[in-house]
């Protein structure tokens, strides 16, 4: 094991949210001590709008542009932070579906795509647009998203069920669950998406 952790001992270190860029590097918020990535083995906390220190986050993306993305916990939407330090944030007068996230994932052709327990929704570099399910015609509450080598978006449900989107058509796979168990990851573990649930 290798630990990382904060050089001042007087503030608090507690990383909310993690994932891996297409460089390679590991990237993490921290709350309330703010964005870090890890390199070589060295830990460097990145200098950002101070904006983004008064939210909690749920999800982070490093994009394939060099962006980052942040869904925050606390009703505020989206945050992307460009390389060049240039922030913007999106928020349902933007066009989401909600704005609590709770995922967020990247498509092969570049599309942003969020997940909320309102819907879905997927931002084409432009303008964010809600997609409906037409296999979830009630509340369409996504907690979990992955995107495999093949191009599909995997997601998982708060009422127990798997879906996949691909070429704009969404799939139900018949996998079903008790409402009562909730998913909170996918993810690729050697030539299988694997789905984790509490």
């Amino acid at each position: 094991f290798s630990q990382f952790s904060s050089s001042d001992p007087k503030k608090v270190f507690a990383p909310s949210c993690i994932a891996q860029g297409l460089d390679g590097k590991i990237w993490f918020n921290s709350e309330p001590t703010g964005l870090f990535y890890i390199e070589n083995n060295g830990m460097t906390k990145v200098a950002q709008p101070r904006q983004l220190d008064e939210h909690f986050y749920s999800c982070i993306l490093p994009d394939q542009q060099g962006n980052i993305w942040l869904g925050t916990a606390d009703f505020n939407g989206i945050f992307k932070l460009s390389p060049t330090k240039q922030l913007k944030q999106y928020t349902t007068d933007n066009g989401l579906p909600d704005n609590n996230i709770q995922c967020l994932g990247q498509g092969l052709d570049g599309k942003i795509y969020v997940g909320t327990n309102k819907g879905l929704a997927v931002f084409d570099g432009k303008t964010w647009s809600s997609l409906n399910n037409p296999y979830s015609p009630l509340i369409f509450d996504v907690k979990t998203m992955h995107v495999s080598k093949d191009g599909k978006l995997w997601m998982g449900t708060s009422d127990g069920k798997v879906y996949a989107l691909f070429q704009d058509q969404f799939m139900a796979l018949p996998i079903s669950y008790s409402p009562y168990i909730l998913f909170t990851l996918l993810y690729p573990y050697y030539r299988m998406s694997h789905i984790i649930t509490y």
